[in-house]
């Protein structure tokens, strides 16, 4: 198990330090995933432990979108062998969603009162106001990095980002 942990430390260490060579400071890692188990031979009965197997996932954070092909291509070369769980946010997500929500609390307000009308009345006091779920589109892919490991630059697509915000308003009617 220690040989295992051992390849596995030293290949870890050559992925960060090639991300640090690209200026992405060691704060914006972090270690997402850490296991080790035994691998086994099953052509034996009872099978037998053939060697272990370390996992180790590191979660990089990226402010330069720019940089990202270059991100997976450096850890590829260094030694990566899995890239997952690709996402993209953005640093202004709090004032798009409290956007959303003054645009969605008026949109409600204005349902309700049409809503109000058609059925003869008027709205009333505003008995209450709850926020739903928050959400913000994402652009999720998983490569199993055999596939791009090649001369060419990964190709990374960023596509929009979409926020979400619901609310329900309570109204009396009058």
């Amino acid at each position: 198990m220690a040989v295992a942990q051992e390849k596995a430390n030293i290949l870890m260490q050559g992925i960060i330090s090639s991300l640090k060579a690209l200026g992405i400071d060691e704060s914006k890692m972090a270690t997402s995933n850490y296991s080790v188990y035994p691998t086994y031979d099953y052509s034996q009965d009872p099978a037998s432990v053939r060697g272990y197997q370390v996992n180790n996932m590191l979660t990089v954070q990226v402010q330069e979108f720019a940089i990202i092909s270059q991100v997976i291509d450096r850890a590829v070369q260094a030694g990566a062998n899995q890239v997952q769980g690709i996402s993209f946010d953005s640093s202004k997500r709090s004032m798009i969603y409290r956007d959303a929500l003054q645009n969605a609390i008026a949109a409600a307000r204005e349902k309700a009162a049409i809503m109000a009308f058609a059925a003869g009345k008027e709205l009333g006091k505003l008995r209450s106001v709850t926020e739903g779920d928050q959400s913000m589109g994402y652009f999720f892919n998983t490569y199993d990095i055999r596939a791009l490991a090649s001369s060419a630059q990964t190709n990374i697509m960023g596509g929009e980002l979409e926020v979400t915000a619901k609310v329900t308003l309570v109204f009396e009617l009058k």
